[in-house]
């Protein structure tokens, strides 16, 4: 793994007061599911509760932070479950945001996706790691995001 590349993986968050934005090895993320579901299983859910809730008041909206993510050059994945619908909006704003990102929206999975369907998320992770240190990470065609592409 030599090349760095950005994953935005929403329902996995590492460390309270962190952020959504990953740069781990590959085999770091293929360990996180199972780290994760030890790691929630030694707390109460009340004690998660308020850790989550106070995690998510400090930190910013990603509406507040376009002009930053705007920035971002690194080959990028945004990953989403199809029923996380909090999380399907800003996925859309990231990937529209960051020139070098892909989505990937996983069919019929909610916030968990690393552990509803791990065969699936890590086979994306492997080819976004793939794609990356082969240099085939493309940044998005700038035509994609004219509205004459819809017509209009």
């Amino acid at each position: 793994m030599g090349s760095a590349g950005l994953l935005v993986i929403f329902g996995i968050t590492l460390a309270a007061g962190g952020s959504f934005f990953f740069a781990l090895s590959e085999s770091a993320l293929f360990a996180l599911g199972a780290w994760r579901a030890r790691q929630l299983a030694e707390h109460s859910s009340e004690g998660s509760a308020y850790t989550m809730r106070g995690v998510q008041k400090r930190r910013p909206s990603l509406y507040e932070l376009v002009d930053k993510i705007r920035t971002i050059t690194a080959p990028t994945l945004v990953m989403t479950g199809d029923e996380d619908w909090p999380c399907l909006e800003p996925g859309l704003l990231m990937k529209s945001t960051i020139a070098s990102a892909g989505l990937i929206v996983m069919p019929n999975a909610g916030h968990t996706i690393n552990l509803e369907d791990p065969a699936a998320f890590n086979q994306h992770l492997a080819d976004f790691f793939h794609a990356v240190d082969a240099g085939a990470w493309r940044n998005r065609d700038p035509r994609a995001m004219q509205d004459a592409i819809l017509g209009r």
